[in-house]
């Protein structure tokens, strides 16, 4: 928000910012024409380059429904979160401790700055004690496997 990114360049003057996702709103857009250090890119081919390059991925929704996918695959690059509670609520708890939750503007710059400007052992450690690992496809639809395999009498 107009609130965070102002904090967060005072605290980390070399910051950028960078806005990835398909169809960004107008407000969105205007963003980069706003403020010193924001880019948005629209659509990309690939986001994991910008999630390799990145230090932190912030998830600042309001309202939240389901999982968040989004902060799933940066927990899984390696970045650590910083997310409102609405987000926060819908993570599994495996993947909570790589995750910081604020909801107010000076706490959520708070955050971010300080994920900046871990060392990058530091924040690999912070974001390896996550368990990505058991959120994979095979491991979440083996339950739905074996109840499959007893409702048809096969085994």
């Amino acid at each position: 928000s107009a609130e965070v990114w102002p904090r967060v360049r005072a605290a980390c003057p070399d910051a950028s910012f960078i806005v990835v996702g398909a169809q960004p709103t107008a407000p969105v857009r205007r963003l980069a024409s706003a403020s010193d250090g924001i880019e948005v890119t629209g659509t990309v081919a690939d986001v994991r380059p910008y999630l390799w390059k990145g230090r932190v991925s912030v998830a600042p929704l309001r309202t939240a429904r389901g999982v968040q996918t989004k902060v799933l695959e940066a927990v899984a690059a390696g970045l650590p979160v910083v997310t409102t509670s609405s987000v926060s609520a819908g993570l599994p708890s495996t993947i909570r401790h790589a995750c910081r939750v604020a909801d107010d503007p000076q706490a959520f710059a708070d955050h971010v700055s300080a994920a900046l400007n871990l060392t990058d052992v530091e924040r690999l450690d912070l974001v390896g004690r996550a368990d990505v690992e058991s959120l994979g496809w095979e491991r979440q639809l083996a339950p739905l496997r074996h109840l499959l395999e007893d409702a048809s009498g096969r085994t």
